[in-house]
């Protein structure tokens, strides 16, 4: 499906900036920008990533080999950028700019409590990808997200954390005495 979205993206006569990301995408980094070497892939998360092509599309002062967690072609070699991973603890809350339209047409919406995984398990992708090490939010602003997102009408919160068991119990106790 990517490959088919990025040939219809590489038909337009004006070319918008094609960046993948994901595991999938940040774990086939060569095969993907041999097909699609106009592509930037994300190999980790792309919140200071994302923010950081933008200062360079705008032509600000940064290169593409200083932003974190990025792939992309270099005269057909790859060239990989470090991973970072965000301090999710800071980051805020999600743009919540569609939450009618979310409502409306899933009666859900996403969330999540901590990111990573403190093992490293030869089958996983995910401590290549997030980095190794499980990172939290506040309790406290999870519950306030919670409230929120009830207020504007979502009745299903799916939380997509890596391994909510890994985060400290304690927390996981403030977690759910916050949503009682």
């Amino acid at each position: 499906k990517v490959m088919r979205i990025a040939s219809a993206v590489r038909a337009q006569k004006d070319k918008p900036l094609l960046i993948l990301g994901n595991v999938g995408a940040a774990s086939l980094v060569t095969e993907m920008l041999k097909n699609v070497p106009e592509a930037l892939i994300c190999t980790g998360e792309g919140e200071d990533m994302l923010s950081y092509v933008v200062s360079f599309v705008l032509g600000e002062d940064i290169l593409l080999k200083d932003i974190p967690n990025l792939a992309y072609d270099v005269g057909g070699r790859v060239g990989v950028t470090s991973l970072r991973p965000v301090e999710i603890k800071f980051t805020g809350r999600p743009s919540r700019d569609f939450i009618d339209h979310t409502r409306e047409s899933l009666g859900m919406s996403l969330s999540e409590v901590s990111r990573g995984c403190k093992y490293n398990c030869s089958f996983c992708s995910r401590a290549g990808f997030l980095g190794r090490g499980n990172r939290a939010r506040r309790i406290k602003d999870v519950l306030e997200e919670v409230v929120e997102l009830s207020q504007a009408g979502i009745r299903f919160i799916n939380f997509v954390d890596d391994d909510f068991s890994q985060i400290d119990l304690g927390k996981i106790w403030e977690f759910a005495d916050g949503l009682i």
